[in-house]
Formats: structure tokens, C-alpha cells, sequence
């Protein structure tokens, strides 16, 4: 059974920064996504500073924002923070 997608909304903390293999030589695109999920704080402003919405991998690979970030919290590089009241 297909688990439904994580809801991406909400801030969120960077755990790892130090272990991704791209950098701005090998894999470009994936680099300058990876630059802005390291500088966002929440979900919303990384949609509105995200590049296109697809972007293609040295190898040829189609990656998204979404598919970056799902990927990141599977694997714990990110987590939610919880929202506080005001």
C-alpha cells in the first residue's frame, strides 16, 4: 500500500549539511537547490525561492523542491518544527 505524501508546510531545521556529494562542479542544479534548502527556514518561502519547478541532475535525473525535501526528511538531513501560538 502507497504511503501518502508528507505535507510540506510549516518550518523546519537542517540537521545534516556536510554529507550531500554534489557540489557547483559535479552536479550544479542539484547544488543550487540544495544552497536554497539550506537558507530557507519553512516550507512556503523555499516554494516561492525554489528554481523552476523541475531541474535535471548531472545524470540526467528530474528533481524537484518536493522531491529533495521528501527525500531529506526520510533520511533525516531535515525536520518539522512545530508551529507556536501567538
Amino acid at each position: 500500500m502507497r504511503r501518502a505524501p508528507e505535507i510540506l508546510e510549516g518550518g523546519y531545521t537542517v540537521l545534516i549539511k556536510n554529507r550531500l556529494k554534489a557540489n557547483e562542479v559535479t552536479d550544479p542544479a542539484k547544488w543550487d537547490l540544495w544552497k536554497i534548502i539550506w537558507d530557507c527556514t519553512s516550507f512556503e518561502e523555499l516554494a516561492r525561492r525554489a528554481p523552476s519547478p523541475v531541474n535535471t541532475t548531472r545524470t540526467g535525473r528530474r528533481i524537484t523542491w518536493r522531491t529533495e525535501v521528501r527525500w531529506a526528511l526520510k533520511q533525516g538531513w531535515i525536520k518539522k518544527t512545530r508551529r507556536t501560538r501567538q
